[in-house]
This record gives C-alpha cells, structure tokens and sequence, in this order.
C-alpha cells in the first residue's frame, strides 16, 4: 500500500470513529437526561389512540387476508 492509500485509510477510520463516538454520547445523553415529558404534548388523545389502533388491526387484516391465514383476522370496531 502506498503512503497515499494508507492516509486515506487513516482519514476514513477517524470518520468513522468521530460518528460512533457521536452516537454513544447522544445516548449517554438521553438515558442521563431524559426527554421532559411534562409538556403539553406529552401524551395522545384517547380518540387518537382508538383511531389508531383500528387503522393497525385494519392493516393487519389486510396483510392477514393477503396471506390466506383467515385465523388472524380481528375485528375492528
């Protein structure tokens, strides 16, 4: 290996190491300081939650109808 190849070797492991060392310090952040939760968007409506999860069960039918398993389909209110 040339001097040049070896260089840009160098440069792309201390890249890579600068994003790995990003990653372990946001989550260090994160499990140390946790998001506040005490805003006013902390937490959905009921009626978002019920909305949601009849969208969830009704594309799960779907995908249960479209792998012939008739055992999986639920009902959705």
């Amino acid at each position: 290996m040339s001097a040049s190849s070896k260089y840009s070797l160098y440069v792309f492991v201390v890249l890579v190491g600068c994003v790995v060392a990003l990653f372990i310090g946001m989550g260090m952040f994160r499990m140390y300081q946790p998001l506040d939760r005490d805003h006013p968007y902390g937490d959905i409506a009921p009626e978002q939650k019920s909305y949601m999860r009849n969208l969830r069960r009704r594309s799960f039918n779907a995908l249960a109808i479209a792998a012939r398993r008739p055992d999986r389909v639920y009902t959705v209110s």
